[in-house]
C-alpha cells in the first residue's frame, strides 16, 4: 500500500525559482508533482529522505539535473 501524502511544502527559494520558469517548465513541474501525489516513490522522481533538521521529511527531483 502506498502512503498518502499529507502535505507538500515549498521552500521560498523554490517558489522564487518557480515563478521565473517558462510556462512549459511550470507545466512539467506540475505534472511531476501529480506523479508524486499518486506514488511518492515512483522511480522517475528520485525520492530521497532529507537530513539534519528536516530528517523526517522527503524530497523529490523535478529533473535529473536538479
Amino acid at each position: 500500500m502506498i502512503k498518502k501524502i499529507k502535505e507538500i511544502r515549498y521552500t521560498s527559494k523554490f517558489e522564487r525559482a518557480y515563478r521565473k520558469l517558462p510556462l512549459e517548465e511550470k507545466l512539467a513541474a506540475e505534472e511531476t508533482e501529480k506523479i508524486f501525489r499518486r506514488n511518492p516513490f515512483d522511480t522517475r522522481l528520485k525520492t530521497h529522505k532529507l537530513k539534519g533538521k528536516l530528517k523526517n521529511k522527503w524530497a523529490f527531483s523535478l529533473t535529473y539535473s536538479q
